[in-house]
């Protein structure tokens, strides 16, 4: 091989090698969407193109082991072994651990009526047809209920044998979490994890326009829209998981006191830091007078929230005082 052409391969290769590089480093965005934890779940992001798809693949199932770990009703995930250990004290992950120290002060700022000890008095309900639990069967789940009644340090958890935790209240924005900082840690910025409503997100250059929607209309038609950058928006509503008997509308969100729907609000919107305080707040000030509620949220420097209820036929809301902020007029 003439020098000349020795010459003209070296460059070539350089030049390859430098593309390689570029575009290894080049950001790529993604849009993923997915069946995952009882919704639809969308996830956007960019990242370095070499590994930007994969990390789409990765998050979701990232989710999925998440939501196995969870959920009370997968049977060998953790939340599942530990409702039905016959041993008083066991391990526990520090994820579970996690969710009890987030559940902690709401139990206690709603006097008992947000506990994700609920769950043997939950586990009597099916929204999927329009009849109640029997009385005596909630009344005997409810001597299983009690935040209280429970002590946890770094590993362990110690609660009364029969007792089931649900984390339904919060599992979902504590996965959302887990799934943004995933993604972080693997180079992604511009994230937005949106899973049936509830959504977390970092790094994004623009406000997106977030709806809340009308408790009380068709699906889709607005009662507010949110423009938010960063943190975590969830609502909870009365009109997501129901059923009508006898003109009276029973819904999902339990008050862990008695076992019953709750009747103070219709739908609550709480905008915070992370998903995991969105979802659990949301589901607490629910629980709560709508004036107590609000009351409450102005305590917080970092939380907001939008709280609808009726109040003589018709739908009245409430916001906290730095709601206002997000809102767009």
């Amino acid at each position: 091989m003439k020098r000349k052409e020795i010459v003209y391969l070296i460059i070539l290769v350089i030049v390859m090698a430098l593309a390689a590089i570029l575009h290894a480093g080049r950001m790529q965005g993604v849009s993923r969407s997915g069946f995952a934890m009882d919704t639809f779940v969308d996830v956007s992001y960019r990242a370095p193109a070499a590994e930007a798809a994969a990390l789409g693949d990765s998050v979701f199932a990232l989710i999925a082991r998440y939501e196995q770990q969870l959920s009370c009703f997968k049977e060998q995930g953790e939340v599942w072994q530990i409702n039905h250990c016959d041993d008083e004290t066991v391990a526990v992950s520090d994820d579970i651990i996690a969710l009890l120290k987030q559940s902690a002060p709401l139990y206690a700022a709603t006097a008992g009526a947000y506990d994700v000890t609920v769950g043997r008095a939950s586990e009597l309900w099916d929204f999927s047809t329009p009849s109640l639990p029997n009385p005596e069967e909630l009344k005997q789940a409810l001597a299983f209920v009690g935040f209280s009644r429970i002590s946890f340090s770094d590993s362990t958890l110690t609660r009364p044998v029969g007792m089931h935790l649900n984390f339904g209240s919060i599992a979902k924005g504590y996965i959302i979490d887990q799934g943004v900082a995933y993604l972080q840690r693997h180079g992604a910025k511009d994230i937005l994890i949106n899973a049936g409503g509830d959504i977390g997100m970092v790094g994004k250059k623009q406000p997106i326009r977030i709806g809340i929607q009308n408790p009380r209309s068709d699906r889709g038609e607005l009662v507010g829209v949110l423009n938010l950058a960063n943190g975590a928006v969830v609502t909870s509503g009365d009109y997501e998981r129901f059923f009508m008997l006898d003109e009276v509308r029973y819904h999902h969100i339990l008050d862990a006191r008695t076992a019953m729907p709750s009747r103070d609000a219709i739908s609550v919107t709480v905008i915070a830091p992370t998903a995991v305080e969105a979802d659990a707040f949301s589901t607490a000030l629910f629980l709560m007078h709508p004036e107590d509620a609000i009351a409450y949220v102005n305590t917080l420097p970092t939380v907001e929230a939008m709280i609808f209820f009726e109040k003589d036929g018709d739908v009245q809301s409430l916001a906290s005082s730095g709601m206002k902020k997000f809102l767009e007029k």
